[in-house]
């Protein structure tokens, strides 16, 4: 299947806001990517699995993309504590960086050869791929991402 990073936007766009709680707080107290997170969510409606070693590969894959999102996003949380007029302005840029770090991953997965299974939980090989330690703390909110 070749998956198209369009759809698996406007996935994440239907999907993440009523959850988007849940995912800062996967995001601030784990270090987990929201847009892998959100991938492994999409990946999941379409009972495709990634290995952990693939969870790996883009991890590795995004690493760049990712410290350019977290300065803007530092810089945006920064504007909107001080009231700033520029917080939209960073809003947006960090939106398009998000966008644009979904095409990447979209890429890289097009390159992994997905398993067809339906009992294999995304989320949590995401987790474990990153090297979370306790799975039991974070269950309760990856839970709510998968309800």
């Amino acid at each position: 299947m070749k998956w198209q990073a369009e759809a698996f936007w406007q996935f994440s766009c239907h999907f993440y806001p009523p959850r988007k709680t849940t995912f800062i707080y996967l995001q601030d107290h784990y270090q987990l990517n929201v847009n892998l997170l959100l991938l492994a969510l999409f990946l999941d409606q379409h009972n495709s699995y990634i290995g952990q070693a693939n969870w790996i590969n883009l991890i590795e894959a995004i690493s760049e993309s990712e410290l350019q999102i977290n300065q803007f996003r530092h810089r945006r949380r920064t504007a909107k504590t001080q009231q700033s007029p520029d917080y939209n302005m960073l809003l947006q840029r960090e939106l398009e960086l998000e966008k644009a770090q979904q095409q990447l991953i979209i890429r890289q997965l097009n390159q992994f050869s997905l398993d067809i299974q339906s009992t294999v939980n995304n989320l949590h090989q995401y987790c474990l791929a990153t090297g979370v330690k306790d799975m039991f703390s974070i269950t309760e909110a990856l839970d709510k991402l998968a309800s």
